[in-house]
């Protein structure tokens, strides 16, 4: 009688377009929840100040095609990120938080209705919403999610490459239509973040078609030839004017820069990470990289009938993508966050499984393993916060978290009530009764370790903006301050002017019309310069109070031409 008021429900839910279902009102709102609330918690961390002075200074130079850093030519990678950031401090009318990280949290919200959609083609509806709400509850989309970086944006260019060719694909769309989507995206995610997005769809499709499914005619046909004009098309549009306004060397460094420090291999580097990188992925991809274990079953394989078309595609995306990353040395893991959309749908092909055959022993010890796991790691996250609360564990960082005792104690809550309806859930096959159990990992897993996560760190970033105040109060009204050599990013979106950069003076004499200068430096660094100063302050470039690695001397000259002294920024 369930079985049949299951099999009722998805042929209601059948009969009406996916985006039009409930399941994609709770997924924005999850979304919004999880990534959009927290955007302006947190001051800006890490590269995000990079990120933001690009855009700011696209806004301030009107000059949209040849992005620049402190006036610079900036070869980090093309400008698809800094433009977005741009459009919409245009519309705010400056570049702050919201506008440098809202792009992401639209793409993240964008990647996970893309994962929805694609999965409703051949999974049930329960277990295509599971595989969307996976990936931003994924450790590693937590952390960018809400970020200015560019993984966000990359990842949902990357995954509609993919996805969205494939959907066409087996859906028989007509060949230039399937190619041209498919090309489209990869040209997005190839002015987002250089090459990679672009290898990673031709060497996935080809490989497919090739040793897959053995369609010559499709990989070699008009509408592909279609779709590759698109790709040169979006690309020209930007590069074209890109390099009449720079040179050659430009557009190498802007393509090839970033992805080439990505592999100077060190052997006992280079060894350390074919071991380590895999398990890192694994942990980057928790709370549900642990369901991917079941494909190494053959049981389960066979189980997915018709299915196994979807699960070869999406193996060929891993499974071509991953060397591109193992064998970098210095690759971070979330350098493969834009093939996490792909583990997602693979995790609700699992749970379709699950639902629909949960006769199969094999599946039913894997999702009690699974569910027993999940609870002891969320009872053991509950005594850390246990032991912070009462002050049995003494850190730095157990210090930060009994400041904010409320959130802790909340976070307490939400991982003691996910471990007990975890353990209540062991034995689930329903339908219904899974949904519930996911949606338990998903909001304990992320909300929870999110409410104390974002308000320590919170706690613990340096108030650079009242430091720019007190260096402005300082400075004469309308006094011109210049740099000696680059300056931090940080350092520079926070002060809000421009600064012109000048190189490194060896000689007194130079720079004489100069009173205010800026140097950046590490701590363990001193510099040498021709002329008598004084310091006028430090800021520290770094997003936690007690690092002081990284930090801009303010100085004042005194003479014009004096002995040599040495740079102190004690």
């Amino acid at each position: 009688m369930m079985e049949t008021a299951e099999n009722s429900r998805e042929s209601s839910n059948a009969e009406r377009p996916w985006w039009r279902g409930p399941h994609v009102w709770i997924l924005t709102l999850f979304v919004v929840l999880l990534h959009g609330v927290p955007m302006t918690m947190l001051t800006f961390r890490g590269e995000e100040t990079r990120r933001a002075q690009v855009a700011v200074e696209i806004l301030r130079s009107g000059d949209w095609i040849v992005p620049r850093l402190q006036g610079e030519f900036y070869l980090s990678r093309p400008p698809m990120g800094s433009w977005s950031i741009a459009a919409i401090g245009w519309l705010r009318g400056e570049v702050d938080h919201i506008a440098a990280r809202l792009p992401s949290v639209i793409a993240i919200c964008l990647t996970t209705l893309l994962i929805y959609g694609y999965s409703r083609q051949f999974l049930n509806s329960t277990a295509a919403f599971l595989a969307a709400i996976s990936y931003p509850s994924m450790m590693l989309v937590l952390q960018l999610g809400r970020t200015a970086e560019t993984e966000a944006q990359f990842s949902l260019y990357v995954g509609a490459s993919m996805l969205l060719w494939h959907l066409g694909y087996r859906s028989g769309w007509t060949g230039w239509k399937t190619w041209t989507i498919g090309y489209t995206f990869a040209a997005l995610a190839g002015l987002t973040k250089g090459p990679q997005g672009l290898v990673y769809f031709v060497s996935v499709v080809g490989v497919y078609l090739l040793l897959v499914r053995r369609d010559w005619k499709f990989l070699f046909s008009r509408g592909h030839l279609i779709g590759g004009l698109t790709f040169v098309g979006i690309l020209a549009a930007w590069q074209v004017p890109y390099y009449m306004n720079s040179n050659w060397d430009c557009v190498v460094g802007i393509w090839t820069k970033l992805a080439s420090q990505r592999f100077v291999h060190y052997n006992s580097v280079f060894i350390k990470h074919l071991a380590s990188y895999p398990l890192e992925i694994a942990a980057c991809a928790l709370p549900w990289s642990p369901f991917l274990l079941q494909f190494a079953n053959p049981k389960f394989y066979k189980s997915l009938g018709e299915r196994k078309t979807e699960a070869a595609f999406l193996w060929t995306c891993l499974l071509v993508t991953f060397p591109s990353v193992w064998f970098a040395p210095y690759a971070l893991g979330r350098y493969y966050m834009p093939l996490f959309p792909v583990i997602a749908v693979l995790f609700g092909l699992v749970l379709d499984r699950l639902m629909t055959r949960p006769e199969g022993v094999w599946m039913r010890n894997g999702w009690r393993w699974y569910a027993v796991g999940s609870a002891v790691a969320m009872l053991f996250g509950a005594g850390v916060l246990t032991g912070v609360v009462s002050g049995q564990i003494q850190a730095e960082w157990a210090d930060a978290l009994r400041n904010t005792i409320v959130l802790t104690s909340i976070s307490l809550g939400i991982l003691l009530v996910g471990a007990v309806m975890l353990w209540q859930y062991r034995d689930a096959i329903s339908p219904r009764a899974l949904q519930f159990a996911a949606l338990t990992v998903a909001v304990c897993c992320s909300f929870g370790p999110a409410i104390t996560i974002v308000d320590s760190q919170r706690r613990n970033q340096p108030d650079i903006e009242a430091r720019m105040a007190e260096l402005k109060a300082k400075l004469p009204p309308n006094t011109p301050l210049v740099s000696y050599g680059p300056l931090h990013h940080a350092f520079l979106f926070h002060f809000g002017e421009f600064v012109p950069r000048r190189p490194w003076p060896t000689e007194p004499n130079e720079a004489a019309d100069t009173e205010y200068f800026c140097i950046h430096e590490r701590e363990s660094k001193t510099h040498t310069l021709p002329f008598a100063w004084e310091p006028v302050t430090v800021i520290s470039c770094e997003g936690h109070k007690t690092r002081r690695e990284s930090r801009t001397v303010i100085g004042r000259r005194l003479d014009q031409v004096a002995s040599t002294s040495e740079l102190h920024t004690q």
